[in-house]
C-alpha cells in the first residue's frame, strides 16, 4: 500500500460521513484554514498542532495517538505531507452558521512520478467561536460510509 493511501486510510478514521443538513456553498476563509491545517496536522502525525483544530472532548484521543506515534513513523509522514497538495473544493454551513462541511482535495506524487489524488468531507463545529473538527471513530472503515 502506497505512503499516499496509508494516509488517507489514517485520514478516514478521522473523518465524519456526508450529512446532508448543509445549505448551500459559502466560502469562509477560517473555516478553510482549519481544514487544512486540521488535515496536515493528523496526517503528519503533529498531534500538538492537531489540537488546535478540533473539540475539546477529543483530546483524550489525540493523546492517546500521540504516545502511539514513533519519531521515525512521524519523520515518514512529514515527508509524505510534504509532497501533498492540499485545496479545499467547497464549505457548506448549516443554515444557523454553527456547524459546516469542508470537502478538500488531496494530491500527491506517487513513487512513480506519476500523481494520485482523493477528496475527503470534514465536519466541523463551532467551539468558543473556532471551527472544530468533528471527529468520529468509525466501526468500518472500509465500508466507506464516512467518506
Amino acid at each position: 500500500m502506497s505512503g499516499f493511501r496509508i494516509v488517507l486510510l489514517l485520514f478516514v478514521v478521522f473523518v465524519s460521513g456526508l450529512n446532508n443538513l448543509f445549505g448551500q456553498s459559502v466560502p469562509d476563509a477560517e473555516l478553510e484554514r482549519a481544514a487544512i491545517g486540521y488535515f496536515r496536522a493528523m496526517t503528519s502525525l503533529d498531534f500538538n498542532e492537531a489540537k488546535k483544530y478540533v473539540q475539546k472532548d477529543v483530546f483524550p484521543v489525540i493523546d492517546m495517538l500521540d504516545s502511539m506515534a514513533d519519531r521515525k513513523a512521524r519523520k515518514r509522514m512529514k515527508e509524505i505531507i510534504e509532497k501533498m497538495r492540499v485545496s479545499v473544493v467547497d464549505t457548506r454551513l448549516n443554515e444557523k452558521g454553527d456547524s459546516a462541511q469542508v470537502r478538500i482535495r488531496v494530491l500527491s506524487v506517487t513513487g512513480d512520478g506519476g500523481t494520485d489524488s482523493a477528496e475527503e468531507n470534514i465536519q466541523f463545529v463551532r467551539e468558543d467561536g473556532s471551527w472544530k473538527a468533528v471527529m468520529k471513530l468509525t466501526d468500518d472503515i472500509s465500508s466507506g460510509e464516512n467518506r
